[in-house]
């Protein structure tokens, strides 16, 4: 991560929600080991088994399902964030 990423992210962070930082973590490439694969799973999972994922894992399904619709990018880029 660049000090300017760096510097964008520490702006943001304490007005994002975890839906939000979870998506920054993945998108800067962040998030450690499980969560990485974690959403490869998710993006890679059909309806059927993205829905089951969510029983366990509500929020970074959210999460990525905000992504692929484009609100969530649009939301972050209105804080400040360049994603």
């Amino acid at each position: 991560m660049t000090a300017d990423t760096h510097r964008m992210l520490s702006a943001a962070w304490s007005t994002l929600t975890p839906a939000e930082r979870f998506i920054c973590e993945w998108q800067f490439g962040l998030l450690g080991e499980f969560r990485a694969a974690l959403m490869t799973a998710i993006a890679r999972a059909d309806d059927d088994n993205r829905h089951l994922l969510m029983r366990s894992f509500p929020m970074e399904v959210y999460a990525f399902t905000e992504w692929q619709r484009g609100t969530m990018g649009q939301f972050l880029r209105s804080k400040g964030i360049d994603i």
